[in-house]
């Protein structure tokens, strides 16, 4: 992964984000059956932020963000 597709992949994972926060707010649907997938793109973000240094503290914010959204959707599967 090149610098600028890191930085096109980070977008991606902030709008992702964005939407599943939007749809649970619509629809009051937790998507439980997803969380294989944000935590591959926990995964993912960490990675980006260990290849480039530079992007860790954007990264980090933003990993911050998709850890506390997975911590708050496993909370519902309770």
């Amino acid at each position: 992964m090149t610098p600028d597709e890191a930085d096109q992949r980070i977008i991606v994972s902030r709008g992702t984000l964005a939407a599943y926060i939007q749809g649970i707010q619509q629809t009051g649907v937790y998507p439980i059956a997803d969380l294989a997938l944000v935590h591959e793109e926990i995964c993912l973000l960490e990675a980006i932020a260990e290849k480039y240094p530079s992007k860790g503290m954007q990264v980090l914010e933003l990993v911050t963000w998709w850890t506390a959204f997975e911590a708050n959707v496993r909370g519902k599967m309770n």
